[in-house]
Formats: C-alpha cells, structure tokens, sequence
C-alpha cells in the first residue's frame, strides 16, 4: 500500500520539515500532488522493508536530566565552506518537561568558534518539549550553511538544548548525577574544505 501525507500550514506547523523528513527516511517518495495551500505527498514502502520505528544512524548516550539524547546522524563527512550541513538528533524524553527548550547544532573550528549553527524550538512550535511524552523517541532536524569564511580542516558538532531567554543550557550529566558539561560534542568530525 501506499502512505499519504497531507500537509497544510507547514510553514506554522512544521517549519523543521520534521514530517516530511521523518517519511523520506521510512519509505520512496512516489507521488507529489498540490491543490490551493495544501500539499499531498504519497509513500511507497521500500520493498522488503516495512515501516520501521525511528534509529538513529549512530548511537550514545547523553543525560540531560529530563531528556536524553540518544543519536544522531551527519549528512556528511566532508563539506566545502560555504556547503550546506544536515544533522538529525533524536531526543527521548525521560520525564514531562514544563518548558519548550530549544536545541542547537553549532559547528566548532580548531579555534572553538562558531562556523555555522542553527538553534531552534526542537522538532518545531507545532511539537514543543512541553508536549513530548516520556519514553517517546523524537527526530530533530537541523540544516545550516558552513560560513563561506571557513578555514580548512577537522570541525566538531557541539548539541545540546537551553532555555529561553536566559540561554542557559541543560548540563549534561554523569553516570553520578553531577553535571560535567553542559553541550555533547558529537564524535564525528567534519572536514571543512575551501570552495
């Protein structure tokens, strides 16, 4: 059979693109259909493969207190300044959480500057941390350019989440409960290269 997702308002609703992402990773996409504001994109399951339940790419464990990240994936390895990155995080909820934090993906030079970033509400305003159910597994994507300016060589992905205004993020937590930093540097490096 075939899967149909309907799509109206993404812009306000899911302006991540979390849904059509989450089915481009689940299955081909076969059909495209608009009619006035309202997209429909049709789903053919991969043959021999049934819809799966979201799996990060690769797999850790990092402790935030009431959420866990659980995985994450890299579009790529290398990229040339100026490139656009891609980096999916998968979150799990460990507990009801009161506040809708955000989420940031920063990509850190030798130097630890900022070479390009994107933070945002995680997932999007349509689904906020506050809504998140515990145990859920949730996929959170982010994309953003590498900032034409960059020097070559091995650049590291910092994530993390924070609370807004105050931009004060959640520590990341030990197996003995302390708090030992308060962002995960993923252990994939990118090479950034000239253009």
């Amino acid at each position: 059979g075939r899967l149909w997702l309907l799509l109206w308002q993404d812009e306000v609703s899911d302006p991540g693109g979390y849904l059509p992402g989450t089915a481009d990773d689940q299955a081909e996409p076969v059909a495209q259909l608009w009619q006035g504001p309202v997209r429909a994109f049709g789903y053919q399951p991969r043959a021999g493969q049934p819809f799966r339940p979201l799996a990060p790419a690769n797999r850790l464990a990092a402790d935030l207190g009431t959420v866990a990240l659980e995985g994450y994936s890299v579009d790529r390895s290398e990229a040339a300044a100026g490139d656009t990155l891609k980096v999916v995080l998968y979150w799990r909820a460990r507990q009801p959480m009161a506040e809708d934090y955000r989420g940031f993906v920063h990509l850190l030079g030798r130097d630890v500057l900022v070479y390009g970033q994107q933070d945002k509400v995680t997932i999007g305003f349509y689904h906020p941390t506050s809504t998140w159910r515990p145990g859920e597994l949730l996929r959170d994507e982010y994309t953003f350019p590498v900032d034409p300016a960059s020097p070559s060589g091995e650049y590291t992905l910092e994530v993390g989440m924070y609370r807004y205004p105050s931009f004060e993020r959640l520590p990341v937590l030990g197996a003995d409960g302390r708090a030992t930093a308060d962002s995960v540097l993923l252990p994939t490096p990118v090479t950034v290269r000239p253009r």
